[in-house]
């Protein structure tokens, strides 16, 4: 069977078709990954398959706090042994000067 140069045309623009629909899910990947991690999270956090298939959101037990911002007693962080990056708030007070130490909750 050969194949005409009509049908080699129509496959070529289905080819192209889904390799530009890859590469916006890979630009939505990444752009996805890069909020969850400015957040605090990652995607695997959020979401995890299950052995059907189905996308369930993942259950986490909330790790305490062990930094708190004094200006903003809502933000806190668990540290390093959360699992979670240090969050914005806190990395932009280092990045200014401060110690790690100084939001440090005193028990």
């Amino acid at each position: 069977m050969t194949t005409t140069l009509e049908e080699l045309e129509r496959q070529k623009i289905e080819i192209e078709a889904a390799i530009e629909r890859e590469r916006g899910k890979e630009e939505a990947k990444k752009k996805l990954e890069a909020l969850a991690e400015k957040l605090g999270y990652s995607i695997e956090e959020l979401f995890v398959s299950t052995a059907d298939g189905e996308h369930t959101k993942q259950r986490r037990a909330k790790a305490k706090p062990k930094y708190r911002d004094p200006e903003n007693h809502r933000k806190s962080w668990a540290g390093e042994d959360s699992g979670r990056p240090m969050p914005d708030w806190l990395r932009e007070k280092l990045d200014a000067g401060h110690k790690l130490e100084e939001f440090l909750i005193k028990e």
